[in-house]
């Protein structure tokens, strides 16, 4: 899971509890249950929107705004939030009563929904506080300062002085609550005042990928798998991404800590409604934010859960593993927004026209200098045309640059020369910048350089593992060491002999399962790795790959193993991964019972890691 997409739950499990000092005058008024006509008494009174508008003065990532008034200021709306689910945390959302505008209010103080209930209404005297952004959402808090990131950001209130400027309205009525319908087009082309409020999706499925776009293993098809690492829990939310029939798509996100969190997801063929709290998360200038959708309990997924799915799906059989055109015939850029965000993989050629300086295609540029209005070095997008001299972004297809070779290669802050220059890049058509888009770009070729990693067709292949779902028949044998070979559900096998806060020496193997290639005329391994943290002096001598005919089991060195040479090694000092490119099994190999295997070694001077994934013998 990108762990760079999360919205509210960052916040509320993680940041918050770093904050180191916080600035607020108590007030002497306490709290109370006030009529319908005393709420209406209250004076100067703002409406959310109008709060918002007035005190949200910073337009940065992380920021405070004073509301520095130097009489009473109120605002008032009914709470859409519970907690006792275990998704919400330290925080509510209340909601004008009459537009269904929204606003986070960050409370230092757990099981809130004890005393303050969905759908009671409050009313909050501001004068104190602060609203801030937290990665760029609105929240309501006080001022806090973050030691670790040595950041001033809004922090939660304090509970005993939030009962000093909240007061109850009435009685609690959840009927009253406003639930905004929306599409997922529409959620994505909505501007920020969409943030905080309720919105209902109608008709929608889980596709069993996650943030990244990534396929799920089964066992990670459950809302929030755990993040422990053997000292703590993380602590990040986890997203799971949901479509609708046209295949526009977005992300429910759900903390490791809810109480549902290993609840299996709906399957792929269940449909239904989602009703969810809009929130949004940029946390970091070099990356674009995304909206993530968070649901209070399991009961905001209705339709799902009954067997049937809950909505008439008009595409019931979305094809998400098709794939057009090939490298060497690419599709134009018509043929894919004719795609509709299928969300279809497709080799698409076009050309470099500008990039998206913003949260939205209206900030296109297309010449240079190109900006971005951070003010980081690194653009995160590109805009590509058919034609070189495209100035429309209704005749432009936005592309997301992931981080990596793809994005140091690509962006136009750091390449101008990039622009004008003809594309063929390989990536998933969906729904980005509110726009039919390219996603998940893996590779992406211009003038004959590749940045990225070519996909390899795997029809044919004798051995294809990820690595992401175990070690997929692999061996990992230790013969010295106490580190052994493992699978990470996002960077494959891997593999290092650093652990607690030093390098130990190891020797470790990772074998293949038996093989039988005889009768080939020539066969091939494949792989995709990175290797980092070590001597580079090393690289390619801790870092081999060997081939046997008379190993069985046990320590691989009582066999006879014979080095093949790895084309194509990582630079050895970043977690960008590259292609092994083709490597030929020598010819005396062609034969029954051969195995192959990566040997990894260090010392307790210096212990690199090795990842490695998408491993194809063809």
């Amino acid at each position: 899971m990108k762990q760079n997409r999360y919205i509210w739950a960052i916040a509320a499990v993680v940041g918050m509890g770093l904050a180191g000092c916080a600035k607020f005058e108590p007030l002497p008024e306490g709290t109370g249950v006030l009529t319908e006509a005393e709420a209406d008494a209250l004076s100067p009174m703002m409406s959310i929107a109008e709060f918002k508008h007035t005190f949200d003065k910073k337009d940065t990532l992380f920021s405070i705004n004073y509301v520095d008034t130097e009489s009473d200021l109120y605002i008032r709306g009914r709470v859409i939030t519970t907690d006792e689910s275990g998704n919400i945390y330290k925080y509510l959302v209340m909601q004008d009563t009459k537009t269904g505008d929204a606003l986070k209010v960050s409370v230092d103080a757990g099981s809130l929904s004890g005393t303050i209930p969905m759908g009671q209404e409050i009313a909050i005297n501001c004068k104190g506080l602060v609203l801030g952004r937290y990665a760029e959402m609105p929240q309501l808090g006080v001022e806090s300062f973050n030691d670790e990131k040595l950041r001033v950001e809004p922090g939660r209130i304090p509970y005993p002085y939030f009962l000093e400027h909240m007061k109850f309205v009435g009685t609690p009525d959840v009927d009253k609550i406003i639930v905004r319908e929306m599409t997922i087009a529409e959620l994505n082309a909505a501007d920020p005042t969409i943030y905080g409020q309720l919105i209902r999706i109608k008709n929608v499925h889980f596709t069993g990928l996650g943030d990244e776009g990534e396929r799920l293993t089964e066992a990670y098809k459950i809302f929030a798998p755990s993040t422990f690492n053997g000292t703590y829990n993380v602590g990040y939310p986890q997203a799971r991404q949901i479509a609708d029939a046209n295949g526009n798509v977005t992300y429910v996100s759900t903390s490791e800590y809810a109480r549902f969190a290993e609840t299996k997801l709906p399957g792929t063929e269940d449909w239904g409604d989602i009703v969810a709290i809009v929130g949004y998360y940029h946390d970091k200038a070099d990356r674009a934010g995304e909206i993530q959708l968070t649901i209070r309990t399991l009961a905001d997924l209705e339709g799902f859960f009954d067997g049937e799915g809950g909505g008439d799906n008009p595409n019931p059989n979305p094809d998400t593993d098709s794939e057009l055109g090939t490298k060497d015939a690419p599709i134009d850029i018509a043929t894919a927004m004719a795609q509709n965000n299928s969300g279809a993989k497709a080799w698409v050629k076009g050309y470099i026209v500008g990039q998206v300086n913003g949260m939205n295609l209206t900030g296109a540029e297309w010449s240079e200098p190109f900006n971005i209005a951070d003010g980081s070095t690194q653009g995160t997008n590109l805009l590509i045309a058919t034609d070189a001299t495209t100035v429309s972004v209704d005749a432009c297809m936005p592309v997301q640059l992931p981080s990596g070779a793809v994005r140091d290669g690509l962006n136009l802050p750091e390449n101008p020369e990039m622009d004008g220059k003809e594309i063929v890049l390989y990536g998933e058509l969906v729904k980005y910048f509110g726009a039919n888009g390219i996603k998940n770009v893996s590779c992406a070729i211009v003038d004959g350089t590749v940045y990225g990693i070519i996909p390899v067709d795997t029809e044919g292949a004798i051995l294809d593992v990820a690595f992401t779902d175990g070690l997929g028949g692999f061996v990992a044998y230790n013969v010295s060491g106490e580190q052994v070979w493992s699978s990470d559900s996002k960077y494959g096998a891997k593999m290092s002999g650093f652990a607690d806060g030093s390098s130990h020496a190891n020797e470790d193997w990772l074998i293949s399962p038996v093989l039988d290639l005889s009768g080939k005329s020539g066969v091939n391994i494949m792989f995709e790795h990175a290797i980092n943290k070590g001597d580079l002096a090393n690289l390619k001598t801790n870092h081999t790959l060997w081939v046997s005919d008379n190993y069985t089991d046990g320590d691989p060195n009582n066999a006879t193993w014979e080095q093949v040479e790895i084309t194509t090694y990582p630079a050895g000092n970043s977690w960008t991964y590259v292609s092994s490119d083709e490597i030929a099994v020598p010819a005396a190999y062609l034969k029954a019972n051969v195995r192959f295997a990566f040997r990894y070694l260090c010392s307790n001077a210096e212990s690199a890691t090795w990842e490695m994934k998408n491993l194809v013998v063809k």
